[in-house]
């Protein structure tokens, strides 16, 4: 199944996990088999990411699959567009560079 990374609310946790957890917005990526477009995911809950409620769930997941290639174009090819949601992170990251 496709999807790099998937963002939501943990709905149960497993033996020796802190049950604070359940409730919580969160995001992880997957592993390389994808599964991110999955209705439910089961990972360990160290590799798990808090999402703080200003933050929408869609671009968490985005910050996790399309950011660090956002951030390699600005630093290897600041010529490229902003056609996807890697040219649209970049496009971001490079509108806060500019107001630094």
């Amino acid at each position: 199944m496709p999807g790099g990374a998937f963002a939501g609310h943990v709905l149960s946790v497993g033996a020796g996990v802190d049950p604070a957890w359940v409730g919580r917005r969160v995001a992880a990526r997957t592993n390389a088999a994808g599964g991110g477009y999955a209705e439910q995911a089961v990972v360990a809950a160290d590799t798990l990411i808090d999402v703080p409620e200003e933050l929408g769930l869609p671009e968490a997941t985005a910050v996790l699959t399309d950011g660090p290639t956002a951030r390699a174009l600005l630093t290897d090819l600041p010529g490229e567009g902003a056609g996807s949601g890697t040219g649209d992170c970049k496009a971001e990251e490079g509108s806060d560079a500019e107001r630094r």
